[in-house]
């Protein structure tokens, strides 16, 4: 715990509190002539990324192999978008893939919602389930497995768990086991929807599932494995929901927030709390609209702070999160404000992606409106590896920050540079000189002896250390990523951020 509350003094120390919009470094629409939208983004380990959502009826531009309906839309692309290879899952019906993360063996995990009870579907349950895909490296399907009741099933988030297994959660309409005997995998049902969250294991059997609401309607939109083994999920039960369980699907705590509001995204923090963003009604701007909500609670769920953020436009809304190396966190969604309340415009059309920067504590460091003359927005967020962001959504249009839209609804993907931070003089004249070269592979070279150098980790934890005076460090141990470097020389104590390649 000393540890993580040092790491945040020294990213407060590290950076102001004020940092220029990133500027775009590439954009580019992705799908057919009919409709595209990707809801997951996240990265891969050879500097890529991987991205899933749906493609409805399209069997040209990047599509191929339709099988009727919507399908299941997986990309792999490299760095630079470039598509690597791209494949479609399904039947004749539609299904729709929410959430995709690159496994421990190099594939893929995909979880979403399905109607088809033919194609690539195996196990029918009932009406729309949970659709589960372990795929390959190369997109090619290892095992996929259905899972629900006799109604309604929908799966938003899955995660690999520690163990080599999966969590996923989303919500549930089926009563099987409430009134009839069991013949699906849901039981406890509560009453009209219900968040379900189900225990997988390496090869999709199912080891748990819980399912936990009362008799109105309940969702789980996120999920996330814990530091300590267990789980934290959000949603809405009457208002942002926060449900912490063990490793077991037991209930730890749970907390319901704002009063008819919905939380979309949850992240545990580098202090070992929560975060989380959605939708607030009324917080800020018009009295009658929608904005970017923000929850920052400790680990037991009690709330630190909230904050809201949004314009004059009625529906501002938070798709996602992420926290960024210096402790602060990057949001987005979408928006239909123009320069009023905290958004400062330009709106470019009738809806726009709307990315924010705020500090550890809330305070707006900066935000912009990304789109064209149409409908665009974004559903997911994940950082890069040099310290930048990329978007994922959709745009219909073919204008303004987009280019290259194939018709109807396009996948979009826009990826932003790293913070521009303006720093103080004295930061600027010193940091010139600490080391080179940043990135580094092997070793780093200080500009003069340095009294004690110290190297942590995003999570606080001290990894190198050296308290004799040195002009230079081997970090050829180091695993790439980003790091924070602790500097003492005769001129006063620096910290600033190190990149292994």
């Amino acid at each position: 715990m000393k540890k993580l509350i040092f790491l945040s003094i020294l990213f407060v120390s590290l950076f102001s509190t004020k940092a220029q919009v990133p500027a775009i470094v590439w954009q580019k629409c992705y799908g057919g002539t009919n409709s595209e939208n990707a809801n997951c983004i996240e990265k891969t380990t050879d500097g890529g990324y991987i991205v899933a959502g749906y493609t409805n009826t399209s069997a040209d531009g990047d599509v191929t192999n339709n099988r009727g309906g919507y399908d299941y839309w997986v990309l792999k692309i490299n760095a630079a978008g470039g598509i690597e290879w791209q494949k479609t899952y399904g039947g004749s019906f539609d299904d729709q893939a929410n959430s995709i993360q690159q496994t421990s063996d190099g594939g893929y995990i995909v979880a979403g919602v399905s109607n088809s009870t033919n194609g690539d579907i195996t196990n029918f349950r009932g009406d729309k389930d949970f659709w589960v895909l372990k795929l390959s490296s190369t997109g090619t399907i290892e095992w996929q497995k259905k899972y629900g009741g006799d109604d309604k099933e929908t799966a938003y988030s899955i995660k690999q768990t520690s163990d080599g297994g999966y969590i996923v959660a989303g919500n549930s309409y089926s009563y099987d086991g409430v009134l009839m005997p069991v013949n699906g995998d849901v039981t406890n049902f509560h009453g009209f929807i219900d968040g379900w969250i189900v225990k997988l294991n390496s090869t999709g059997t199912i080891e748990w599932q819980k399912c936990l609401g009362g008799i109105q309607t309940e969702n789980f939109f996120d999920i996330q494995q814990t530091t300590d083994g267990g789980y934290i999920a959000t949603g809405d039960y009457g208002g942002y929901w926060l449900v912490k369980l063990n490793s077991n699907g037991n209930v730890e705590w749970q907390y319901s927030y704002y009063d008819t509001d919905t939380a979309f995204s949850v992240r545990q923090t580098f202090d070992g709390g929560y975060i989380m963003v959605g939708d607030v009604v009324s917080r800020i701007g018009n009295s009658t609209g929608h904005n970017f909500g923000v929850i920052k609670v400790d680990s037991f769920g009690i709330k630190e702070w909230e904050k809201s953020y949004g314009g004059d436009g009625f529906f501002d809304i938070a798709k996602d999160i992420e926290q960024t190396a210096e402790g602060g966190y990057v949001i987005t969604g979408v928006t239909n404000s123009s320069y009023s309340g905290n958004v400062t415009g330009p709106n470019n059309g009738q809806q726009d992606i709307w990315a924010i920067k705020i500090s550890s504590t809330g305070v707006l460091q900066w935000q912009r409106c990304f789109g064209g003359s149409s409908y665009d927005g974004a559903n997911s967020i994940c950082t890069t590896p040099d310290g930048g962001y990329i978007l994922a959504g959709f745009a219909q249009s073919n204008n303004g920050n987009v280019s290259g839209n194939h018709g109807g609804t396009d996948m979009w993907l826009l990826q932003l540079a790293p913070d521009s931070l303006e720093t103080s003089n004295e930061f600027k004249s010193n940091e010139s000189f600490l080391f080179s070269p940043n990135p580094a592979n092997d070793r780093i070279v200080f500009s003069q002896e340095m009294s004690s150098v110290s190297v942590f980790d995003l999570s606080g934890r001290l990894i190198l250390n050296s308290n004799v005076n040195i002009k230079e460090m081997d970090i050829s141990k180091l695993r790439k990523g980003n790091y924070i470097l602790k500097i003492q020389t005769s001129k006063g104590e620096f910290n600033t951020k190190l990149i292994k390649e």
